[in-house]
């Protein structure tokens, strides 16, 4: 017998699992875009990714290979670890300590590595499944302005761990255009961002969260820099939240 899929839908920020089921299967099979909303499909950005992915190879290498060699030495030099916990245990209380924050730091720049190259090789699979999808004149990734709520499945992560969002209308509280400082790798800057207000349960009590997004994230027709893309992103997002002239508004020929 088949195990059920018990994961429920998620508002908010999500993974592709925790997306509602009709959404999801649309997204699997590369339909999301004849979904009944307007459809904002992913800008494929395989410069980036090319350019990424060698660092998320090299950030793989410590997690990947310095468990690899702890194994190899207890499988065939066992007699070291055991000088090894000799020299901890003549160690005072200070030195002890000082070696256990050693240890603690090392695992935590580990972590941080694998998290790194994890994430970075995922939106590089994304990439390629985005462009495989579109080759085939099909849709996997994207955003849809629905008229019950807006579903998306991006290919970076929005935050540290999630790539997918689903945010019912009755949530969103408000779409602004809102101006705020973003960090870059030389140098941070002012812009002009989308920012959606929504309410989520947490610890049993209604809290507002906010959701940026970025026109790089989709085709706009505008380069990435040009602020016009996030202006014209905003304000069909805004319209679509206002309900105003919907129906016209879902048959716009000037698609993004």
């Amino acid at each position: 017998m088949a195990k059920q899929d018990t994961t429920q839908p998620k508002d908010g920020l999500c993974t592709f699992q925790e997306l509602p089921k009709p959404y999801q299967l649309a997204f699997q099979q590369g339909l999301v875009h004849e979904l009944s909303g307007k459809f904002f499909p992913v800008e494929v950005d395989w410069f980036t990714q090319i350019f990424m992915l060698p660092f998320a190879l090299i950030y793989a290498l410590p997690p990947v290979l310095i468990p690899i060699a702890l194994l190899n030495q207890l499988l065939f030099e066992p007699a070291s670890y055991i000088r090894f916990f000799q020299i901890i245990r003549q160690q005072n209380a200070v030195e002890t300590l000082l070696m256990l924050g050693l240890f603690s730091l090392l695992g935590a720049l580990l972590i941080y590595c694998a998290w790194f190259a994890w994430h970075g090789c995922l939106s590089f699979v994304r990439t390629w499944q985005a462009h495989r999808f579109q080759k085939q004149g099909k849709y996997g990734f994207g955003m849809v302005l629905l008229e019950e709520g807006l579903v998306a499945r991006l290919i970076n992560n929005i935050d540290a761990s999630h790539h997918c969002f689903w945010l019912p209308r009755e949530t969103i509280t408000n779409v602004i255009w809102h101006r705020i400082r973003e960090e870059g790798a030389r140098h941070s800057r002012w812009v002009n961002r989308t920012q959606i207000a929504y309410l989520k349960e947490h610890q049993g009590k209604q809290r507002k969260y906010w959701l940026t997004l970025k026109a790089y994230m989709f085709k706009t027709g505008y380069l990435s820099w040009d602020e016009k893309g996030d202006r014209r992103l905003f304000e069909q997002l805004y319209r679509w939240w206002q309900g105003a002239e919907n129906s016209k508004f879902l048959d716009d020929s000037t698609d993004i």
